[in-house]
């Protein structure tokens, strides 16, 4: 597996690669290339030309393609979640705010999630930022309604599936400074599970995915954002543990 990050890629306020987030992913020791670098891994492997969509810079494989040398898509042993890792989540409200199923939270708080579509078969995993990223906020207008914000996301999120990838969605959505159980904070946490549940519907109900939100910018570990002291591996442990990897 590879994590695989471009130039200095900012959306413009935050630089990707100095991040807490991007650094904790980098902790799990897998290869960072630059796209320079993955372009040569792709092109050093013998099999027939990828088809290219030129408009996201993504190469979209034929099923009889191979993989890159070196990455194993065989299944990961299954390992025992550890004690700090908050999954499963069995809460059924949070901060105030009572859970819409299948939605369910962590007892600290800390993190929401659920599964959609039943549980994957795990041979790699794949997870994805929401908002930004497959989703379009609208600058904060959206409410609970999901706009894509790319049209061919569910496309490349089932051709992945379709390769053995197991699909999580890692992301924030901070109201503990809102107060517990106030209607602002129940309102944008709402908002954002109802999104979240659109998008995964969006993906046809043969895809499991797995979505994690983080309810606490201030504090704890789960939050991407640069908590001070605590790197945000909350959310990556969270998602090990449901796919019941190392």
């Amino acid at each position: 597996a590879y994590v695989v990050v471009g130039d200095t890629t900012s959306d413009g306020s935050m630089v990707i690669e100095r991040t807490a987030a991007f650094k904790a992913a980098r902790d799990c020791e897998l290869p960072i290339l630059d796209v320079a670098r993955f372009k040569k891994l792709l092109a050093s492997a013998p099999r027939s030309p990828p088809r290219v969509s030129t408009d996201f810079k993504i190469s979209i494989l034929d099923d009889a393609d191979r993989p890159p040398p070196n990455v194993s898509l065989s299944p990961r042993p299954r390992v025992t979640p550890r004690a700090n890792s908050r999954w499963p989540l069995v809460a059924t409200s949070v901060r105030g705010v009572d859970l819409p199923p299948p939605f369910r939270a962590s007892a600290d708080g800390e993190l929401v999630g659920a599964r959609f579509h039943g549980e994957a078969t795990v041979t790699r995993c794949v997870g994805f930022d929401f908002d930004g990223t497959v989703s379009d906020r609208r600058n904060f207008s959206c409410g609970a309604t999901h706009y894509p914000q790319y049209a061919h996301a569910p496309d490349v999120l089932r051709a992945l599936h379709g390769g053995g990838a197991a699909l999580f969605i890692a992301t924030n959505e901070s109201i503990a400074h809102r107060g517990d159980g106030s209607p602002a904070a129940r309102t944008q946490l709402l908002d954002k599970l109802r999104r979240l549940e659109a998008f995964a519907a969006s993906l046809g109900d043969d895809v499991p995915l797995l979505c994690l939100v983080a309810t606490n910018k201030r504090s704890g570990d789960c939050h991407k954002a640069n908590v001070p002291k605590l790197p945000p591996r909350g959310m990556w442990r969270a998602a090990a543990a449901a796919f019941e990897i190392a």
